[in-house]
This record gives C-alpha cells, sequence and structure tokens, in this order.
C-alpha cells in the first residue's frame, strides 16, 4: 500500500500547502480522499491523472475538500478517457443532493 499526502492545509490558501487531499494506490485500487482545490493539479505532478482512479471518498462537503471534484468529473467527459471503468464516487450524506447541485 502507498499512501501519498497531496493537501494537509485548510481553506485559507497557502503558497506551500494545498487543500485536503490523500491518494490510497493498493494493489489495482487508486483511491481519492478528499479532493479539495488544486488536488488534480497536485496529482498530475506526481503522474497520477484521473485515468488512474478508481474511487474517490469525500469526507464531507466544504469547498477544502471537495472543490475539484467538479473539475474531475468533467475531465472523466473528455475522450482521452474514453474507455476507462466506472468510478466510484462515495461521501458523507448528501451526496445525491451535491451533485444535483452542481
Amino acid at each position: 500500500m502507498r499512501v501519498t499526502i497531496l493537501g494537509s492545509g485548510t481553506a485559507v490558501p497557502s503558497a506551500d500547502r494545498f487543500p485536503a487531499g490523500v491518494l490510497v494506490e493498493a494493489d489495482d485500487q487508486v483511491i481519492l480522499i478528499d479532493a479539495g482545490p488544486g488536488i488534480l493539479r497536485r496529482m498530475a505532478a506526481i503522474d497520477r491523472g484521473p485515468e488512474h482512479l478508481t474511487a474517490v471518498l469525500l469526507t464531507h462537503f466544504h469547498t477544502d475538500h471537495c472543490a475539484d471534484v467538479p473539475a474531475l468529473l468533467f475531465a472523466l467527459r473528455n475522450a482521452r478517457y474514453a474507455g476507462r471503468g466506472p468510478l466510484v464516487l462515495a461521501a458523507a450524506p448528501g451526496l445525491d443532493d451535491w451533485l444535483r447541485a452542481l
């Protein structure tokens, strides 16, 4: 198992810390826990783009934990990612309402 802290900051912008994001890799699973703003960029910097993700888990819906999810979902519509397997998106209660509001 490999755990990579992509971000451990807060909603307060900082030049040296990104908001919440942890990448867990085990066997053929690549799981992103929280996706604060800038986490997709951090993933790209370590050569782990959206094509690698098998699941995204959101602990809650504060923007410093989920702001990159809309960008991720939009990116996955690109032809570049055609044919990839389904992405599991799991979260605290309220996920369906939050997705509809997007």
